[in-house]
């Protein structure tokens, strides 16, 4: 039976619920475990050394971000960057320190291209997709969000790089169940064994690989 793994999830201080609160309920839905990836502006160290440890990096200019990874990279496991700008996704598909590029989407486009794919191939780095466009935003905006994602989707195929699966919780309230999340990946279009690997081998693999070179060091 496979063990799935949520790498994306915020908490408090950034949101109202406990690292501890998300790691029971994600529990009971079916999760092995969750990465808290807050916010670069509200991380603090964490606590239970049960929880995965994490931060997703914000940065306003390519030079922020190189300085945020050298400040964050030993302190945490997973080390994600929230993409949008397509100077930030080029740097985060470009460093080998960087496990995960969230949201390359959020910008003007679609925020991957074959340039871009050829770095995150060549530096182990793994795409983020978030499912919650679903419940976050409607009509047109929502459309066009998944419609990136399809895109993207097709690229991480093309050049056969790793993908995540996420809730993109940011409460309780927006965790759902592994086979919850695997069906509502299907808008995006991935198929029962992507979805699943994206959840579970991927994930954990990531997580391992870091914590390997953490014992190596």
């Amino acid at each position: 039976m496979a063990e799935y793994y949520d790498l994306c999830v915020h908490s408090r201080p950034e949101c109202a619920d406990s690292p501890e609160k998300l790691k029971l309920v994600s529990n009971r839905y079916g999760f092995a475990n969750i990465a808290i990836t807050n916010h670069s502006t509200y991380w603090q160290p964490l606590e239970s050394l049960d929880i995965i440890s994490g931060i997703e990096l914000v940065a306003k200019s390519s030079q922020m971000l190189r300085n945020l990874i050298g400040i964050y990279r030993d302190k945490v496991t997973i080390l994600a960057v929230h993409g949008g700008d397509e100077r930030i996704n080029r740097v985060a598909c470009g460093d080998s320190r960087v496990d995960i590029l969230l949201h390359p989407e959020s910008g003007t486009g679609s925020g991957l291209n074959h340039i871009l794919a050829t770095l995150a191939k060549k530096n182990d780095v793994a795409i983020g997709f978030s499912i919650d466009y679903l419940w976050r935003h409607r009509g047109y905006y929502r459309s066009k969000l998944l419609s990136l994602q399809r895109k993207n989707f097709s690229i991480c195929k093309k050049f056969a790089l790793k993908i995540i699966l996420t809730n993109g919780a940011v409460s309780c309230y927006d965790l759902k169940a592994p086979r919850e999340v695997e069906a509502l990946s299907r808008f995006i279009g991935m198929d029962v064994t992507q979805s699943e690997s994206a959840l579970s081998t991927i994930p954990r693999d990531i997580v391992n690989k870091r914590l390997k070179i953490v014992k190596s060091g």
